[in-house]
Protein backbone atom coordinates (compact mmCIF):
# COMPACT_ATOMS: atom_id res chain seq x y z
CA UNK A 1 0.00 0.00 0.00
CA UNK A 2 2.93 2.27 0.75
CA UNK A 3 5.73 2.90 -1.89
CA UNK A 4 9.25 4.39 -1.68
CA UNK A 5 9.89 7.87 -2.09
CA UNK A 6 13.17 8.41 -3.61
CA UNK A 7 14.28 10.35 -0.64
CA UNK A 8 16.93 10.16 0.15
CA UNK A 9 16.58 9.93 4.02
CA UNK A 10 13.46 6.62 3.40
CA UNK A 11 10.42 8.00 4.45
CA UNK A 12 7.34 6.52 2.33
CA UNK A 13 5.45 8.64 0.23
CA UNK A 14 1.65 7.68 0.21
CA UNK A 15 -0.07 5.76 -2.49
CA UNK A 16 -3.56 6.89 -4.26
CA UNK A 17 -6.24 7.49 -2.19
CA UNK A 18 -9.40 5.41 -2.68
CA UNK A 19 -7.96 2.69 -5.22
CA UNK A 20 -8.43 -0.58 -4.32
CA UNK A 21 -11.92 -2.33 -3.79
CA UNK A 22 -11.19 -4.85 -1.23
CA UNK A 23 -8.31 -5.83 1.22
CA UNK A 24 -7.47 -8.84 3.29
CA UNK A 25 -5.90 -8.97 6.69
CA UNK A 26 -5.61 -12.49 7.22
CA UNK A 27 -4.09 -14.02 10.62
CA UNK A 28 -1.78 -10.34 10.79
CA UNK A 29 -3.55 -7.95 13.30
CA UNK A 30 -1.86 -10.13 16.16
CA UNK A 31 1.29 -9.77 15.13
CA UNK A 32 1.05 -6.07 14.65
CA UNK A 33 3.83 -4.41 17.12
CA UNK A 34 3.27 -0.46 16.64
CA UNK A 35 0.08 0.91 16.31
CA UNK A 36 -2.35 -1.22 14.55
CA UNK A 37 -5.12 1.36 14.48
CA UNK A 38 -3.27 3.19 11.86
CA UNK A 39 -2.60 0.08 9.83
CA UNK A 40 -6.69 -0.16 9.74
CA UNK A 41 -6.89 3.60 8.90
CA UNK A 42 -4.29 3.38 5.97
CA UNK A 43 -6.15 0.27 4.20
CA UNK A 44 -9.60 2.43 4.58
CA UNK A 45 -7.35 5.29 3.01
CA UNK A 46 -6.83 3.41 0.22
CA UNK A 47 -10.49 1.37 -0.28
CA UNK A 48 -12.83 2.75 -2.52
CA UNK A 49 -15.96 4.23 -1.06
CA UNK A 50 -17.90 0.66 0.52
CA UNK A 51 -14.56 -1.20 -0.10
CA UNK A 52 -14.39 -4.35 1.87
CA UNK A 53 -11.97 -5.21 3.99
CA UNK A 54 -11.73 -9.50 5.58
CA UNK A 55 -9.90 -9.48 8.67
CA UNK A 56 -9.07 -12.74 10.10
CA UNK A 57 -7.49 -12.80 13.67
CA UNK A 58 -6.95 -15.45 16.78
CA UNK A 59 -9.80 -15.07 19.36
CA UNK A 60 -8.00 -14.57 22.99
CA UNK A 61 -11.37 -16.70 24.46
CA UNK A 62 -10.77 -20.11 22.03
CA UNK A 63 -11.31 -22.79 24.21
CA UNK A 64 -7.55 -23.20 23.46
CA UNK A 65 -6.33 -19.99 24.58
CA UNK A 66 -8.96 -20.62 28.08
CA UNK A 67 -7.21 -23.80 28.27
CA UNK A 68 -4.14 -22.45 28.78
CA UNK A 69 -4.99 -19.44 31.00
CA UNK A 70 -6.63 -21.83 33.18
CA UNK A 71 -3.36 -24.10 33.46
CA UNK A 72 -1.46 -20.80 34.42
CA UNK A 73 0.32 -20.27 31.12
CA UNK A 74 -0.11 -17.19 29.25
CA UNK A 75 -1.71 -17.30 26.06
CA UNK A 76 1.41 -16.27 24.08
CA UNK A 77 4.30 -16.47 26.05
CA UNK A 78 6.20 -13.24 25.70
CA UNK A 79 9.57 -14.78 25.17
CA UNK A 80 9.42 -16.91 23.16
CA UNK A 81 7.20 -14.63 20.67
CA UNK A 82 9.63 -11.81 20.76
CA UNK A 83 12.52 -14.28 20.03
CA UNK A 84 10.80 -15.22 16.55
CA UNK A 85 11.60 -11.87 15.67
CA UNK A 86 15.95 -13.03 15.91
CA UNK A 87 15.52 -16.41 15.09
CA UNK A 88 12.62 -16.12 11.79
CA UNK A 89 12.90 -12.54 11.04
CA UNK A 90 9.12 -11.70 12.01
CA UNK A 91 7.39 -11.43 14.80
CA UNK A 92 5.25 -13.71 16.94
CA UNK A 93 2.21 -12.79 18.29
CA UNK A 94 2.14 -9.51 19.64
CA UNK A 95 -1.44 -9.66 21.19
CA UNK A 96 -4.32 -11.37 21.17
CA UNK A 97 -8.22 -9.80 20.93
CA UNK A 98 -11.01 -10.54 21.82
CA UNK A 99 -14.03 -9.72 19.28
CA UNK A 100 -15.46 -7.02 20.62
CA UNK A 101 -11.80 -5.41 21.03
CA UNK A 102 -10.83 -5.74 17.27
CA UNK A 103 -14.68 -4.90 16.53
CA UNK A 104 -13.66 -1.53 18.07
CA UNK A 105 -10.71 -1.17 15.88
CA UNK A 106 -12.12 -1.33 12.75
CA UNK A 107 -15.00 0.47 13.12
CA UNK A 108 -12.46 3.67 14.65
CA UNK A 109 -11.06 3.51 11.06
CA UNK A 110 -13.94 4.44 9.14
CA UNK A 111 -15.55 0.79 8.81
CA UNK A 112 -18.96 -0.24 9.18
CA UNK A 113 -19.05 -4.23 10.09
CA UNK A 114 -20.82 -6.18 7.96
CA UNK A 115 -20.44 -9.76 9.61
CA UNK A 116 -18.73 -10.87 12.42
CA UNK A 117 -18.38 -14.65 13.23
CA UNK A 118 -15.67 -17.14 14.57
CA UNK A 119 -14.06 -20.08 12.58
CA UNK A 120 -12.02 -22.84 13.66
CA UNK A 121 -9.47 -25.75 11.84
CA UNK A 122 -11.79 -28.75 11.34
CA UNK A 123 -8.54 -30.62 11.20
CA UNK A 124 -7.89 -34.43 12.06
CA UNK A 125 -5.03 -35.79 12.33
CA UNK A 126 -4.08 -35.91 16.61
CA UNK A 127 -6.28 -37.05 19.56
CA UNK A 128 -6.05 -32.95 20.75
CA UNK A 129 -7.49 -32.02 17.50
CA UNK A 130 -10.28 -34.75 17.87
CA UNK A 131 -10.80 -33.77 21.03
CA UNK A 132 -11.26 -29.91 20.53
CA UNK A 133 -13.16 -31.27 17.04
CA UNK A 134 -16.05 -32.08 19.88
CA UNK A 135 -15.54 -29.56 22.38
CA UNK A 136 -16.54 -26.88 19.56
CA UNK A 137 -19.76 -28.95 18.55
CA UNK A 138 -21.26 -28.22 22.55
CA UNK A 139 -19.55 -24.66 22.88
CA UNK A 140 -20.92 -21.32 21.70
CA UNK A 141 -19.23 -20.18 18.54
CA UNK A 142 -17.67 -17.33 20.35
CA UNK A 143 -15.19 -19.45 22.11
CA UNK A 144 -14.12 -20.86 18.30
CA UNK A 145 -10.37 -20.30 17.18
CA UNK A 146 -10.42 -17.37 15.20
CA UNK A 147 -12.55 -14.00 14.67
CA UNK A 148 -13.98 -13.37 11.15
CA UNK A 149 -14.91 -9.97 10.53
CA UNK A 150 -16.29 -8.61 7.03
CA UNK A 151 -16.34 -4.78 7.14
CA UNK A 152 -17.39 -1.82 4.26
CA UNK A 153 -15.54 1.42 4.25
CA UNK A 154 -17.95 4.00 5.49
CA UNK A 155 -16.18 7.21 5.18
CA UNK A 156 -12.47 8.66 5.09
CA UNK A 157 -11.63 7.38 8.66
CA UNK A 158 -9.46 9.11 11.03
CA UNK A 159 -6.01 8.67 8.51
CA UNK A 160 -4.36 8.81 11.78
CA UNK A 161 -0.75 9.68 11.36
CA UNK A 162 2.13 7.07 12.60
CA UNK A 163 3.74 7.18 15.88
Amino acid sequence: MLRRSKSPCGSFARGSDEHFSGALLCDTFEHLRIDPAFVLSEICRVLVHRGFLLLTTPNVYSLPSLARFALGRSVADPLTEFGKLRRLGHMGHVREYSCAEVSRFVEASGFALQSVGYRHDDRRGSRRDTILRLAYRVVPRCWQRDIVIVARKCSCGPLLQPL
